[in-house]
């Protein structure tokens, strides 16, 4: 699953596997997005309160929740350390951080699709 997000103002569109999505602490009426090959950081979307802020950026998480993965050992395990690893990887998927170990191989399963989703303007915040 590939995920791209496109501006409040419809100028530009981002891969959110090339970047962070993060609300300042210094600029809670903003979201803004920082790609990694960047030092720059561009805002995507401004909203009038903060609540309005937290839950256009609850959306774009939920969009992430999404998707699901499949843990495929690359080793043959004791089933009690394949059950420890199944709850590890659980408990990583429920933080929404995915870590990748030589053993393992994680794959996004069922997800071979573009999600596009447009950060709403204030106009539109009453919709979601």
């Amino acid at each position: 699953m590939k995920i791209m997000l496109i501006s409040q103002d419809k100028k530009s569109i981002y891969d959110f596997s090339q970047c962070k999505v993060y609300i300042p602490v210094d600029s809670i009426l903003s979201i803004f997005i920082k790609p990694y090959s960047s030092k720059e950081s561009y805002l995507l979307a401004t909203y009038e309160d903060p609540t309005t802020t937290e839950k256009i950026f609850n959306e774009i998480i939920n969009v992430l929740d999404k998707s699901k993965y499949l843990l495929k050992t690359k080793a043959v395990l004791k089933p009690e350390d394949l059950l420890y690893a199944k709850r590890t990887f659980e408990k990583i998927n429920n933080e929404k951080i995915i870590v990748s170990d030589s053993m393992f191989e994680i794959k996004p399963i069922g997800n071979d699709y573009v999600i596009t989703y447009q950060l709403p303007g204030n106009e539109d915040v009453k919709d979601i």
